[in-house]
């Protein structure tokens, strides 16, 4: 229905709302070719997932903005041109003017994805996220088509394009993958231990690489108590990398509530120390960072996020026997237990013996953010945490050297780590390391959302063009 704007800002307003309509309808192919595990952005240019979802979420934040500015703009008009009555009329014929019901159902969608994709509430409700981002982006394009397609169907088209492409390429990836390496199902050695699930899978020898994420799928019958759990896709990065006779994927899936938690459960329940879960394996997906262009290395881990930097530091190592560049190599890791330091503490001891044979530089620092109860070895299995454990560690400078009693130890157990009962300083550790040595400094750091942000100022102020700091986020 086209109306005559009784004023010049009535006007303005007007065409303001068809501007940022067909913004953001033109927007649509760019929001939908960064989206999803096998974007076509990432394929064509091999640009790292992860890097992908941050542009995914602003082009999605710009889109809905507009269409929501486009909404406000065009009510504002009817309103204003023809009156409520006359609004009324129009949205409760759909018969004649569905056009505005499915332009409604549009905003509302993009409304929903861009709520639920709030970080908070995509971590605390994962699988709500999951199920409305796919609803929400076919709705999104019906609604979009059926709104105003005579004007902007060549944008909804490209968008539905590279969005039917990218499922397909997924679904072709996935099927290829169980039907040229595994079996649809594989059984999977589980174990909880110290507040994580630490799970192992047998894949093919070098069919990955450090710093890469699968997604799980898990099968277990005890999950049928809680269908709505039964074979999710969650992400979880692997806590080893490749090399001679490694022949599974080594995970560390710290638990919280919902899916780890019931997992937990059924792990405990059997009463074994460790058992066989059914689970299905896609990927891998990422790529690996270039560690062996640099000649100094440092791998900041919080938490859980030490599956990420752990692969990584198990690929350096190695590759110092090819001869990489890297002189130094410096790790550490902020956990809240010393228990917790169990997770890896193989992946430690073999990166200890590699670096001793190749010659290499290697300083290992755990932080210890809580005060034990008790003193406890780093084999200490009675440190075992309950399925609600958080392996978080804080990286704000509220607690500073000398806030616990204990002094700093070396854990032979732990590849000779240095263990320090302290909240560590991030900033200082990232601009000392940056400051120290000739060379390219390279800073690799995965955990808390405190820890990415502090890596990237303390980085940004002594950085040069030749050093590297690489933040790694996984939120699902």
């Amino acid at each position: 229905m086209f109306t005559v704007p009784k004023s010049i800002a009535l006007s303005n307003v007007k065409f303001l709302g068809m501007r940022t309509g067909r913004m953001g309808t033109a927007n649509m192919p760019l929001l939908y070719a960064l989206a999803g595990r096998n974007n076509v952005v990432g394929w064509l240019t091999g640009i790292d997932y992860h890097s992908v979802r941050t542009y995914h979420k602003l082009v999605g934040l710009i889109c809905f903005i507009q269409c929501a500015i486009h909404t406000l703009c065009y009510t504002a008009n009817y309103i204003e041109g023809t009156g409520v009555a006359r609004l009324t009329a129009i949205w409760v014929n759909p018969a004649k003017h569905q056009y505005l019901q499915w332009g409604v159902a549009a905003v509302i969608s993009a409304m929903c994805c861009c709520l639920f994709a709030v970080g908070p509430i995509r971590r605390r409700g994962y699988e709500l996220f999951l199920i409305t981002h796919i609803i929400g982006a076919a709705v999104f394009l019906a609604g979009a088509y059926y709104h105003r397609r005579k004007e902007m169907y060549d944008w909804i088209y490209a968008a539905s394009a590279v969005w039917i492409f990218e499922r397909l390429w997924r679904a072709t990836r996935f099927f290829y993958n169980r039907c040229g390496f595994h079996r649809p199902v594989l059984q999977a050695d589980a174990q909880v231990v110290n507040g994580a699930i630490l799970l192992s899978v047998p894949f093919p020898e070098g069919g990955w690489r450090a710093g890469q994420h699968f997604y799980l799928y898990f099968w277990g019958a005890g999950l049928l108590v809680r269908p709505w759990l039964y074979g999710q896709a969650h992400p979880f990065t692997v806590a080893n990398s490749p090399g001679p006779n490694v022949t599974h994927l080594e995970f560390v899936i710290k638990i919280h509530d919902g899916l780890t938690s019931s997992l937990a459960q059924m792990i405990n329940k059997r009463g074994a120390v460790s058992v066989q879960l059914p689970i299905t394996v896609e990927g891998p997906y990422s790529t690996r960072p270039r560690t062996e262009e640099f000649d100094h290395v440092l791998l900041l881990g919080g938490g859980s996020g030490i599956t990420y930097v752990s692969s990584v530091l198990s690929d350096v190592v190695r590759r110092g026997r090819e001869g990489s560049a890297i002189k130094d190599l410096k790790f550490v890791w902020a956990i809240q237990h010393l228990g917790q330091a169990q997770w890896i503490r193989a992946y430690l001891q073999e990166a200890r013996a590699y670096a001793d044979q190749v010659g290499l530089n290697l300083s290992i620092d755990l932080y210890v953010t809580r005060d034990d109860t008790f003193p406890h070895s780093a084999s200490d299995s009675s440190m075992e945490g309950s399925p609600n454990t958080s392996g978080s560690a804080s990286f704000t400078d509220d607690k500073k050297e000398g806030d616990f009693s204990r002094p700093a130890v070396a854990a032979e157990e732990l590849g000779r780590a240095a263990v320090h009962y302290v909240r560590p300083d991030a900033a200082f550790i990232v601009q000392e390391f940056m400051q120290k040595g000739e060379g390219r400094h390279m800073v690799l750091s995965c955990g808390p959302t405190s820890l990415g942000d502090v890596v990237r100022v303390a980085g940004a102020k002594v950085a040069q063009m030749k050093d590297e700091v690489y933040v790694a986020s996984f939120d699902g």
